[in-house]
């Protein structure tokens, strides 16, 4: 496989548009599975045109769906040997501006507020025309910032049901009218929000939206009591619109504050 990706590398460094391309989620982290797939990272300067990229695909793909848009622009498709592959589009410039947001302006967001920072910093580097990756990569390996730690808390806390919008009040009515399509949605807002917490306390970037458990179990030094199980608990729970969700999810929220007051008080 690591023939075939530098192959691809090959036909896209010759487009004098690409700074660099990262190999990134699971396979550049030694955490894939059996279920996952290639993503690689395109950075650009000036698009690459549709029928570019179809030219290359072509040779090493058997199927592949140009120009998603749902999220970023990109490829999705399985290589010849039935992989799947991503390729994602990113203009260079405009990226780096979202980083320095986040890294460097603290702007907080509803859940995985680091994500594409984690992403960007434990990606691969497969090519880089001018240094630039390796440049960003050195720029953006810096301490978790302290401000953006408390703009994170102070955004998703307050939703969580310290405030009149809060997710657990809206949860509350989905399981009254027993709405099952809003509470699924609820709930995963509010898991968003639970998660940019607990890693943002712990001064860890938010890994994305897969494994969440694991790599908090893994890398965080700070969890709230019963986290496993309590969360266990609230999927099972969820899943069958019963009323006791509603405890339950109040004693996550109790349990997280007990281990962000700990965690402050053991930091002074």
């Amino acid at each position: 496989m690591e023939l075939l990706l530098k192959e691809i590398v090959g036909e896209y460094q010759h487009n004098t548009c690409v700074e660099g391309i990262m190999l990134g989620g699971s396979r550049s982290t030694e955490s894939e599975d059996q279920l996952s797939d290639y993503n690689l990272y395109v950075y650009h300067h000036e698009d690459i045109s549709v029928s570019e990229r179809q030219q290359i695909t072509n040779k090493f793909c058997r199927y592949m769906e140009l120009n998603n848009q749902f999220w970023e622009v990109q490829d999705d498709g399985q290589l010849n040997d039935g992989s799947e592959i991503i390729i994602v589009y990113r203009n260079l410039i405009q990226f780096d501006r979202q980083l320095h947001d986040v890294a460097f302006r603290y702007q907080a967001r509803l859940g995985a507020t680091t994500a594409h920072w984690y992403n960007f910093l434990h990606a691969e580097i497969l090519f880089d025309r001018n240094g630039r990756l390796a440049e960003l990569q050195q720029k953006y390996s810096i301490a978790y910032p302290f401000q953006l730690q408390s703009n994170i808390l102070q955004k998703n806390h307050a939703l969580l049901r310290r405030q009149m919008p809060a997710y657990l009040f809206k949860i509350e009515k989905a399981l009254v009218r027993q709405d099952r399509v809003s509470l699924n949605n609820l709930l995963s807002r509010f898991m968003a929000s639970y998660f940019d917490i607990v890693f943002a306390v712990n001064e860890q970037l938010h890994p994305g939206d897969k494994k969440l458990v694991s790599h908090a179990l893994r890398r965080c030094n700070h969890i709230p009591k019963n986290f496993e199980s309590r969360l266990n608990r609230c999927f099972e729970l969820a899943g069958g619109a019963r009323q006791e969700l509603l405890a339950e999810l109040n004693l996550l929220i109790d349990e997280l504050d007990h281990m962000i007051k700990h965690r402050a008080s053991s930091s002074l």
